[in-house]
C-alpha cells in the first residue's frame, strides 16, 4: 500500500516528521524504527524527536532518572537506521522556553527568567518556572553543555534548537534588559548567541519563528546560515503572510504544520487537511526550503498511533504532492482510513471550534471545564455520544481486520470519547449521584487499558504524568458517591 503515492519529483526537497518524545510518551527503540520504517515508505527523509528533558544528560541524572530518556547509545544507533533508509535524525533541544522540568529543580532555577511564576499572553497565571534568562551568561553554559553531549550523537548537519513560546520573556530577570533595549532586541541576541554555540560544534541552526514574527522589523537582522521554522496549527493559519515575511528578508525557511491530534484523544480531521493544504499552498508560493510534519502531546498525549498514523500519513503525502491528500487518496495510504476520519470528525459536532484542542478534550482532560461546557447543550452532548456509538458499529468490520493492537488503541480513543461527552451530561445536569457509580467504573477500565496499550509501544516514564487527570477524575466521582477509595 502507499508507494505508488510516492513517486517522481516531490514538491519540497526537505520532507520531515517530529515527534515530541516530552510530553510524556518516550517510544521504544522497536516502536521507533517501525515508524522510521513507514515513513521511509511514505517519502519523508526527515525525522526530529522533540526534546525537553527526555536526553539522558551526563551530570544532569535528576533531570531525567524517571523520564526514561533516550540514551546516547540508542541516538546513535537509531541514527544510523534512519540513514540506512534515506533519512536524516536531527537532534532538537528547546534551548529557551518549556523548560520548567529543569528549572522547577533548586539547582537550575537560578537560570530561570520568572523563578515564581509568570502571566501567559491569554490571562492565565501560571506558578512556576518557564524559560531560562536570556541575559545570563550562565543560561548559555548549560546549553553549551547539553549541546557537547547531544551533538555528536548525530551525524546530521542541523539542530533544532526551539526557542519557541517564551511567554515569561521580560516579566522576570530579564525585564530590566527589555525596557531598556526592547524585548524583540533581547530575543534576537539571544538566539544569535544559541547560533555561535551551534555553529562552534560545526551545525546549523533552525528555530521555531513565532517570536521573531512578532518584531517582523528584526526579521531582517536575522543571520542567513539559519533556518527559520514557520509554525502554526489552525486551517487559518497565516502561513502566506508569514512565509513572506522570511522571503522578503533572505532567511531560508520551512513550514510546519501539525497533524491536530493533540488535545483532542482523536484527532480533528478537518482542522489537519486544512492546516497541511495552508502550509503547503504558501510553502510552495514562497519558496520554502522543507516541509516539517509536527506530532506534538500536550496535555497527557493522549491520542493513540493508529489517529497519528493516520495524520502522518496526510502529512507526508503534503509534503511530497504540495497538497493535502483527498479521504479516497488517504484510504490507499492508511487503513482503517474511514472510521479513523469519522472518529476525528467527532469534535464538529459540538457546533464551535477551539484553538489547538478539540471542544471534547477537555471534558475529561480537566477537572473544571466550565467554559467550554457552558457552549456544549445536553442534547448535542447526548447527540455526539449516540454517533459515536454508531461510528464504531458501522467500523466492526474494519476493526475485526487490524491487528488486535491497532483496534484496541481506536476502541480506546471511542471509549474515551465516550467518557467525556457522558462525563459533559454529568456536570451539566448537577452530578446526579445514579450515574456517577457507572462514570467510576467506566473511567477505572479506561485507566487499565490506557496503561496497557501504553507500555506496548512507549517506555514506563511519562505514564503516571500521564494518568494523573483520569485518577483526579476517580477521586471527584469518589467523593461524590461518599468512596475515599
Amino acid at each position: 500500500m502507499g508507494n505508488s503515492h510516492f513517486s517522481g519529483k516531490p514538491a519540497f526537497a526537505n520532507r520531515g516528521v517530529m515527534l515530541d518524545i516530552s510530553r510524556n510518551k518516550v517510544p521504544t527503540m522497536t516502536s521507533l524504527k517501525a515508524m522510521v520504517d513507514e515513513l521511509a515508505q511514505w517519502g519523508i527523509n526527515h525525522v526530529q524527536l522533540y526534546t525537553e528533558h527526555t536526553f539522558a544528560y551526563p551530570g544532569h541524572e535528576d533531570i531525567w532518572r524517571d523520564a526514561s530518556p533516550m540514551t546516547r547509545e540508542e541516538v546513535i544507533e537509531l541514527d544510523g537506521y534512519c540513514r540506512a533508509r534515506g533519512i536524516e535524525l536531527v537532534a532538537n533541544q528547546n534551548s529557551l522556553g518549556h523548560l520548567h522540568r529543569w528549572l522547577r529543580h533548586p539547582r537550575y532555577l537560578p537560570l530561570a527568567e520568572c523563578p515564581d511564576g509568570y502571566d501567559t499572553p491569554w490571562g492565565e497565571r501560571r506558578s512556576g518556572p518557564f524559560s531560562l534568562n536570556p541575559v545570563d551568561p550562565a543560561a548559555l553554559a548549560l546549553l553549551a553543555d547539553w549541546y557537547d553531549a547531544l551533538l555528536p550523537c548525530f551525524s546530521s548537519s542541523l539542530v533544532n534548537v526551539g526557542c519557541d513560546e517564551a511567554f515569561d520573556l521580560g516579566q522576570g530577570k530579564s525585564r530590566p534588559a527589555c525596557e531598556t533595549t526592547g524585548k524583540g532586541r533581547i530575543y534576537l541576541t539571544y538566539l544569535h548567541h544559541v547560533k555561535h554555540l551551534v555553529e562552534a560544534r560545526g551545525k546549523t541552526m533552525m528555530f521555531w519563528g513565532d517570536i521573531i514574527l512578532n518584531y517582523p522589523e528584526l526579521i531582517p537582522e536575522l543571520e542567513r546560515n539559519a533556518i527559520a521554522l514557520v509554525w502554526g496549527y489552525e486551517a487559518d493559519h497565516p502561513f502566506d503572510a508569514q512565509c513572506r515575511l522570511f522571503k522578503e528578508a533572505g532567511i531560508p525557511f520551512w513550514v510546519c504544520p501539525g497533524t491536530s491530534t493533540w488535545n483532542s484523544i482523536c484527532g480533528r480531521f478537518d482542522n489537519m487537511i486544512g492546516n497541511l493544504q495552508a502550509a503547503a499552498t504558501a510553502g510552495r508560493a514562497h519558496g520554502a526550503e522543507g516541509f516539517l510534519i509536527t506530532e506534538w502531546g500536550d496535555n497527557g498525549h493522549w491520542q493513540t498511533k493508529p489517529f497519528s498514523r493516520l495524520a502522518l500519513a496526510a502529512g507526508a503525502f503534503a509534503a511530497w504532492h504540495g497538497r493535502a491528500p483527498s479521504e479516497t487518496e488517504l484510504a490507499e495510504l492508511v487503513a482503517p482510513a474511514p472510521l479513523l476520519i469519522a472518529l476525528g470528525r467527532v469534535y464538529r459536532m459540538a457546533g464551535f471550534d477551539l484553538p489547538n484542542s478539540s471542544p471534547l478534550f477537555s471534558l475529561i482532560r480537566f477537572q473544571n471545564p466550565q467554559a467550554v461546557l457552558d457552549r456544549w447543550s445536553v442534547e448535542t452532548l447526548e447527540h455526539a455520544s449516540r454517533q459515536v456509538d454508531a461510528i464504531m458499529a458501522n467500523g466492526a468490520d474494519a476493526l475485526a481486520s487490524l491487528l488486535p493492537l491497532e483496534a484496541k488503541e481506536i476502541e480506546l480513543a471511542a471509549r474515551m470519547l465516550g467518557h467525556a461527552l457522558r462525563r459533559g451530561r454529568w456536570l451539566k445536569r448537577g452530578q446526579p449521584s445514579s450515574e456517577t457509580p457507572a462514570l467510576a467504573a467506566d473511567l477505572e477500565g479506561i485507566r487499565k487499558t490506557l496503561a496497557e496499550l501504553w507500555l506496548i509501544r512507549n517506555r514506563p516514564g511519562g505514564l503516571d504524568e500521564s494518568l494523573a487527570p483520569l485518577d483526579n477524575r476517580l477521586m471527584e466521582y469518589r467523593a461524590v458517591t461518599g468512596q475515599t477509595t
